[in-house]
């Protein structure tokens, strides 16, 4: 068991390199014709899995790198056409990485980076295999012949992912739907990335206490069936099939409920290009703010009791938030401090997919945003 100090959500791309012995190398040698190929199709695939199953998966990385490194180094202008070998030799990689390697790294990295917090777990359990061990076939499988979904796993890989927790909900959402997932891998990919640890104790913001709003995630399967039949059944103001994992990274981290969320679907009908609208239709309650009754005070904190009892600008905030992200819409809080005190306003992928940052932002206020 390896203590665990820190939690961080640097978005960093990640590689991993592992010591393979030179016998082991030699088990498994890739076939030179395989590189005429963009990347591994399907005889390649099952090439690769016997190979993983009987050379073990470092041996295979090795043999890819050694074949598409010098392959690069002398045709460079093939670059494209190898760098889905590339990917393929990184997933490899990543599948026959041993935990008792990646998780003191893991540990090192999170406390380097000061974001740990106490909802995750005090130690981490250190078994003897590798992180791929536990995977599927079919899933290993598919995810070597989808070149998209490589391309996107390991952009959004940062140093702090906790890996094993990654690859377990992304087996376990193509084990459940393997059609729903190909049209959503983008999806499963943000939901695994999310929901690798538990959210901060004062997630989504500190303002209302945790016996009124449970800091807690999801069902990782809950929520992507959740977004795949909102989309399917026209719910949705963006087309979340469309959409990529870093945007999508802010439409799952949901604090409502999904009866909430549904409420949302039935009751907000904002159209997207006034989304900001969601935001001031929370009236503001004057009488909080003069009585300094920052914190929420009623019982439960759920979207059509804001909606009833009003709320401060975090609550404005929060409801624009959930209640767009229940119709498809990636959205973020921002908090700030200004000329007249603390504000809270809100953030969302309009829909040319570009970021609007400021939806309820007052801008008279010279407003700097601070982390809690």
């Amino acid at each position: 068991m390896i203590p665990l100090l820190s939690r961080t959500a640097l978005f960093l791309a990640c590689v991993f390199l592992l010591v393979v012995p030179a016998a082991s190398a030699r088990a498994w040698e890739m076939p030179e014709p395989w590189l005429v190929q963009q990347g591994p199709g399907p005889s390649e695939v099952e090439g690769l899995m016997k190979a993983g199953a009987a050379a073990s998966w470092p041996a295979v990385s090795d043999a890819i790198f050694s074949r598409v490194l010098p392959a690069y180094e002398r045709q460079p202008e093939r670059g494209d056409r190898l760098y889905g070998w590339l990917l393929a030799g990184r997933w490899a990689e990543l599948l026959g990485e041993r935990e008792e390697t990646f998780i003191p790294r893991w540990v090192d990295a999170i406390d380097r980076a000061k974001v740990g917090h106490p909802n995750m777990q005090a130690t981490y359990e250190v078994r003897d295999r590798a992180l791929g061990e536990t995977l599927r076939p079919e899933f290993v499988a598919w995810a070597l012949a989808h070149r998209p979904f490589l391309e996107t796993f390991f952009e959004q890989l940062s140093p702090c992912d906790y890996v094993p927790r990654v690859l377990a909900i992304l087996n376990e959402l193509h084990q459940a739907d393997p059609i729903a997932f190909e049209t959503y891998a983008q999806l499963a990919l943000a939901i695994a990335f999310v929901y690798d640890v538990p959210p901060t104790p004062g997630w989504p913001h500190g303002q209302v206490r945790a016996t009124a709003l449970k800091r807690q995630l999801p069902p990782p399967r809950e929520a992507f069936d959740f977004f795949v039949k909102s989309d399917r059944t026209g719910k949705c103001l963006q087309r979340i099939a469309y959409l990529g994992a870093g945007e999508l990274k802010f439409l799952v981290d949901i604090a409502a409920s999904f009866e909430d969320l549904a409420w949302a679907q039935a009751n907000v009908g904002t159209p997207l290009a006034q989304l900001e609208e969601t935001y001031t239709s929370i009236a503001y309650r004057h009488d909080r703010a003069d009585a300094g009754a920052f914190v929420w005070n009623e019982r439960t904190y759920t979207l059509p009791g804001i909606r009833i009892a009003g709320g401060i600008c975090v609550d404005q905030a929060y409801f624009a938030t959930q209640s767009a992200k229940a119709r498809g819409v990636p959205t973020m809080i921002f908090r700030g401090s200004g000329l007249d005190g603390r504000h809270a306003w809100f953030g969302y992928l309009d829909g040319a997919r570009r970021w609007e940052l400021n939806a309820g932002r007052l801008a008279e206020q010279k407003l700097k945003t601070i982390d809690e």
